[in-house]
């Protein structure tokens, strides 16, 4: 099961925190190597070897297998609002629904390696933002 397992990520808040829960869990498997990209572009997973990404937004590519996290708009700004640091300004403006979710490429075979940090780091993922929903 050696072998490196490639992860785009946009800037977040609590990054760090979830790069070192995903190598705690990998810490069994030495011959793992994880190539974490912190990212703002929308790269091709495909033809840039990305092996899974995190992303803000409407759903990736077809052919993708998505797991939704969170809610863009209940992340970053529920708390803020609720304590009165933040105030909406247009409360019924509607806004486009935007997620935090992680993808991954569908492959006829996807290495053992992959399919463990996928459902790694959704559940890092969903412990991080799971208050924020």
């Amino acid at each position: 099961m050696a072998g490196v397992v490639r992860i785009t990520v946009p800037r977040l808040p609590g990054n760090e925190a979830l790069l070192a829960d995903l190598l705690a869990r990998c810490a069994d498997y030495p011959d793992w190597v994880i190539d974490w990209r912190v990212d703002e572009a929308r790269l091709n997973a495909v033809e840039n070897c990305i092996d899974m990404g995190v992303r803000l937004g409407l759903e990736p590519q077809p052919l993708m297998i998505v797991r939704r996290i969170a809610q863009t708009r209940d992340l970053f700004v529920a708390a803020p609002l609720q304590e009165g640091r933040l105030v909406e300004l247009f409360p019924s403006l509607r806004r486009a629904s935007w997620s935090l979710f992680l993808y991954r490429p569908q492959r006829s075979m996807t290495p053992a390696r992959m399919l463990a940090v996928f459902d790694w780091l959704t559940q890092a993922l969903r412990q991080q933002y799971a208050g924020r929903q």
